[in-house]
Order: structure tokens, then sequence, then C-alpha cells
């Protein structure tokens, strides 16, 4: 069997065609500024869905109080009546699971 030899890229130039390419692009991103027909490059930042869907949430995050107060009156009030009964599993659960988390952390 007769190796194959491959010779050139048929007259196409990939480094001439990438730098074709950046020099197109760089004239999309060029601008004629008014003050004297300075050039300037405009600076382009791409956020992704998740990424702007996180800022959503963190601005809304910055909108809640860092304390229920009316939860925290309702409950105070309960307990001085007598009233509240703090689910004990629940308790329990939180507990093991914070020492969970933290053990795994190490």
């Amino acid at each position: 069997m007769k190796p194959v030899i491959i010779k050139g890229t048929n007259g196409f130039d990939v480094a001439k065609a990438y730098a074709a390419q950046q020099i197109k692009q760089e004239k999309t991103n060029i601008q004629k500024n008014n003050d004297g027909g300075k050039i300037t490059r405009d600076d382009i930042l791409d956020i992704s869905p998740e990424a702007r869907q996180a800022q959503i949430y963190r601005a809304e995050l910055k909108e809640l109080p860092d304390v229920r107060e009316d939860l925290v009156s309702s409950i105070k009030k309960r307990i001085q009546e007598g009233t509240y009964k703090p689910d004990v599993g629940k308790i329990a659960d939180g507990i093991l699971e914070d020492k969970i988390s933290i053990d795994i952390r190490r």
C-alpha cells in the first residue's frame, strides 16, 4: 500500500483566514467617537441566562428583611401563652443534617 501524501491546502492558508476574521471582528467592535475622531473599542459583556437569573435572585434577596419580625413576634406570643409546641423531630433532623454536613466538609 502506497502512503498518501498531502501537499498544501489547495491554496487555503488557515493562518491568513484566521487573521482576516480577527481584523473583521475588530472593525465591527471599533467605532469613531464624537470627540475629534478618536477611535475607541467597545467592551462587550455577555452574561449567561443562568448568571442573569442569579443576579435577579440576589436583588430579590437584598429586599428581604434579615429578621422576619412578624414571625418572631408570633412565636414569642405563643411561647408566653404556652401554646408553642415545636416539632422535636424536625429539630433533631436539622441538628443531624448540620452535623453530617460539617463532617463531610472536613
